[in-house]
């Protein structure tokens, strides 16, 4: 509820907060403001009838100007309250003693009996602060949404969020909550009963002195959809004045089933409850009010309207005629108010060039890493300027969900659909965090990155049906990431969407693993691009699987290492295989997050070798034949081909399969082929025999035990291309050979070249 919109300015262009005019010696009322290390209080006397006592919450603290407001400031002017701000400097949770000392003297001294009705509230952490600080005010009502009760890890040994909040002095009095709420005379708490952490701290609270408004659908964010639902206002009023009821409530917040944070929470809910089996049926009745609701918005349009319904371009064309209006416009307001901005950012950092055309703010900072680059504020949104079509980066499957071990954040730049800042570590964001990392190392200009992944193991055909609530998920989110995307002048492109199907799938036969990619691949293409309003199809990056700690053989990794040899028309890259890396520890086949960044960028140099007109492929058996008791097997390469000295100690990775006399490879040598790429001959102590008799190259290998935290596949074959890792400085990065199997080939078979 903080709005800095109506800050003035003085004579001399530096803003003044409004609660200043209104207690500075010609004010029009009495007032306050005390600093108080890293809290300061602001109060503002309008009268003796209602005083509002606030508490900052995550997002409002530490802004670090001397404009600064107080949680819902303007909101409690407007309606003539007389209010005292709690104002932090960062996630403090009012953990200081200079604060808690100050705040009782206020009550010693007879401060809130001065007042017929004091209310305080707070959301999250500000919650907290108007839960732990009641009982200076006896006989006060509090409004808390989504609040703690105490971070104390004594207390509250399962609460893991909020690292900050509980690094602070927990000794300190008022740390618990649930001991100052005794003397309330109302004690409203609004917060999702679904969110396990949210419910388990309200729980500690008297069951006799709280009245919890039931918020579902709404996670830990209930505040902030309350003020996207343009309740939140109404919430506040009706609890200051004491009419809040639950009937009003729960009749006015109906609407949350129309916002798509509310549909999310809820999907997750519900598969956090083994409740999966509910989800498809719960989308569809939220997709029949989406489309019902659209239905009845474009009637009332059409009635008003005269314009063509043949011409099916003209809504674009009228969103791009208005950008292209506004952008001009901005262009005029800047050169005209460039000398005095109205607003300043909300930053850490230094500013320079501010500019301020009305909707925008558009200054120089080094608020990045103590980078000075340019950025631009709207609607409390602070990105980085950047090109004006924006990336989109799908990442669908199982190992989208490990976390990687990420260089840097680029949080200006990479955001999910809703512009958010708090991403997870994800497979979409690792793209996004290795394409700007080359962007910026070849001294280009960096793009907004929407990030969007979705984790899923497995994913069977039923799950990408066009129909299927999994695939409308992800098209749905990108609708979303293109709305936000226009709503801050820039378009979407999604150029790749990272795939990871079918793990730990050992049972599917190859044939069977790749008509299920192939379909996918199709499928999804094609409704991406749909989603985006784009005309060409994003790239498809694959990562061939490593098998598992015990067993090799699963056809899948097969399937995946020959998709961009068996259809060449869909773009798929193969990047790279992964039996040479490590697992994390007590998993059956979970790629280490060190290691995954390091596909990560495999992957990110894949796409970028293909957007630059250049071939990316990783070596790959092409045929295998006799000569003598050798075998020969070639490889389609790029570059020669060398062992890896670390690994080929141990082994090269090749292995007959079928061989029926137990002949043994004893060496290998490399030769090249004659019609391009290279040959691997390997040397066997006898002429193999079998009449099905293949040659493996890391694939098929089968343990009894796990063997530390590698796979039971290993192989020591790559090219001689390698390149410095960007992210990883310590490492190199190479194209290792692809996982595979062929069968042996009599030698008058092989084509002729032997």
């Amino acid at each position: 509820m903080a709005d800095t919109s109506d800050t003035q300015q003085d004579a001399s262009g530096d803003k003044l907060p409004e609660w200043y005019r209104e207690i500075f010696p010609a004010g029009a009322h009495d007032g306050f403001y005390e600093k108080l290390g890293e809290h300061a209080l602001i109060h503002v006397d309008r009268g003796p009838e209602v005083l509002v006592v606030t508490f900052d919450n995550l997002s409002d603290a530490g802004y670090p100007d001397y404009d600064v407001k107080a949680w819902a400031e303007k909101f409690i002017r407007d309606s003539g309250h007389s209010h005292l701000g709690v104002v932090a400097q960062g996630p403090t949770w009012f953990r200081d003693a200079r604060l808690i000392e100050r705040m009782e003297k206020l009550a010693a001294d007879g401060f809130f009996a001065r007042f017929d009705r004091v209310v305080m509230a707070g959301t999250s952490m500000g919650g907290f602060g108007a839960l732990a600080f009641a009982d200076l005010a006896p006989g006060c009502d509090v409004i808390a949404f989504s609040p703690q009760t105490t971070l104390s890890e004594e207390l509250v040994p399962w609460e893991k969020r909020f690292g900050s909040g509980r690094a602070q002095d927990w000794t300190l009095p008022r740390s618990d909550a649930a001991k100052t709420v005794g003397n309330v005379r109302k004690l409203w708490v609004i917060l999702d009963p679904f969110f396990t952490p949210d419910l388990k701290q309200i729980q500690r609270l008297p069951e006799d002195k709280i009245s919890v408004l039931k918020s579902f659908g709404q996670g830990h964010k209930t505040a902030l959809v309350l003020r996207r639902m343009d309740l939140l206002k109404d919430t506040m009023a009706k609890a200051i004045d004491g009419t809040l009821t639950e009937k009003w409530f729960y009749s006015a917040t109906r609407k949350r089933k129309d916002l798509y944070l509310y549909r999310k929470t809820m999907e997750d809910h519900l598969q956090a409850r083994g409740k999966q089996h509910r989800i498809p049926a719960f989308v569809a009745a939220f997709r029949t009010r989406a489309r019902a609701r659209q239905a009845q918005e474009a009637g009332k349009e059409g009635t008003s309207s005269t314009a063509s319904s043949s011409d099916a371009d003209t809504p674009r064309r009228a969103v791009a005629a208005m950008s292209r209006q506004n952008k001009t416009d901005a262009h005029i307001t800047v050169g005209t108010e460039l000398q005095r901005p109205s607003r300043k950012p909300r930053t850490l950092g230094n500013v320079w060039n501010l500019s301020d055309d009305g909707v925008t703010l558009r200054y120089l900072s080094d608020q990045y890493r103590h980078q000075v680059m340019g950025f631009e504020e709207r609607d409390g949104v602070t990105l980085a300027q950047s090109p004006q079509v924006a990336l989109g980066m799908v990442s669908i499957g199982g190992t989208t969900a490990i976390p990687r071990t990420l260089p840097e954040r680029f949080e200006y730049h990479v955001r999910d659909e809703f512009l958010s800042q708090d991403t997870a570590p994800q497979g979409a964001e690792a793209q996004g965090v290795a394409v700007l990392s080359y962007e910026r190392a070849d001294c280009r200009a960096l793009r907004t990155v929407f990030a969007l992944s979705h984790p899923k193991p497995g994913i069977t055909a039923a799950e990408i049906h066009p129909d299927s609530s999994y695939l409308q998920d992800v098209m749905d989110r990108i609708q979303d990431a293109k709305s936000s995307a226009q709503e801050h002048d820039r378009i979407l492109y999604v150029d790749r969407i990272s795939m990871d199907l079918l793990a730990g799938d050992l049972t599917m036969d190859e044939l069977s693993a790749a008509s299920h990619y192939i379909d996918t691949i199709r499928t999804l293409r094609e409704h991406v691009a749909r989603a985006a309003d784009q005309i060409s199809y994003p790239h498809v990056i694959v990562t061939q699987k490593p098998g598992t700690r015990t067993n090799g053989k699963s056809e899948v990794a097969l399937a995946e290492g020959r998709l961009d040899i068996h259809e060449p028309g869909l773009g798929i890259l193969v990047a790279s295989p992964s039996y040479m890396l490590e697992f994390m520890p007590d998993t059956v086949a979970t790629i280490a997050p060190k290691d995954r960044m390091w596909l990560d960028e495999l992957e990110a140099l894949a796409v970028r070798a293909a957007q630059n007109g250049e071939r990316w492929f990783c070596p790959s058996m092409r045929q295998v034949f006799r000569r003598g008791t050798d075998l020969v097997v070639e490889f389609a390469t790029m570059t020669p081909l060398e062992l890896d000295p670390k690994v080929a100690r141990n082994t090269h990775g090749f292995t007959l399969d079928g061989c029926v006399n137990d002949a043994q490879i004893t060496g290998l040598h490399f030769e090249p082929a004659f019609h391009g790429g290279q040959r691997v001959v390997l040397s066997l102590d006898r002429f193999a025999e079998g009449p099905g008799l293949s040659v493996n190259y890391a694939w098929g290998m089968m343990r009894d035990a796990p063997h530390g935290e590698r796979p039971a596949n290993h192989g020591a074959l790559r090219e001689t291309w390698s390149r410095p890792s960007l992210l990883q400085p310590e490492r190199r990065l190479y194209r290792y050979a692809l996982s595979g199997r062929l069968p042996v080939m009599p030698s008058e078979l092989a084509g002729g070249v032997q």
